[in-house]
């Protein structure tokens, strides 16, 4: 019995580290946005020029069951979106606002059937340096 025991282990073992060896151990986290979207506004902080709060609607290319999603990120343009820039994501947005406080801090205030995703800070990357973006204030109806 325990022989049996052993080799199931050792099976369940070289499975495992076949499917790392072959799946490799990407993480979707730096993954860049590739899938279809329509940018519905850009909003560049007026104290930093290289970031910008940039809202998508994705689900553009779906049929008229596939629900629209509203993605807010922060990012310098809709060319350098990535998941670890994601903020915000919300169905059914009616309403929102964004109003920047500072190069780094923003308040949100958004009208949404739900929220999906929430953040209250992200650190981006940046060649330089790497720079924290906090939500100081968010709002949902």
């Amino acid at each position: 019995m325990r022989n049996i025991i052993e080799n199931k282990l050792a099976v369940l073992l070289i499975v495992l580290w076949l499917s790392l060896l072959f799946g490799g151990c990407e993480s979707s986290y730096y993954k860049k946005v590739d899938f279809p979207f329509e940018t519905i506004k850009t909003i560049p902080s007026k104290a930093n020029k290289n970031i910008s709060v940039i809202i998508i609607k994705t689900g553009t290319q779906g049929g008229a069951t596939v629900p629209f999603t509203y993605q807010f990120y922060f990012s310098k343009d809709d060319k350098t979106l990535s998941y670890n820039k994601l903020f915000l994501e919300v169905r059914g947005l009616k309403s929102y606002q964004v109003q920047w406080r500072s190069g780094s801090q923003i308040d949100v205030k958004i009208e949404a059937s739900r929220v999906i995703t929430f953040k209250s800070n992200i650190i981006v990357n940046n060649p330089q340096s790497n720079d924290l973006y906090e939500i100081q204030k968010f709002t949902y109806n």
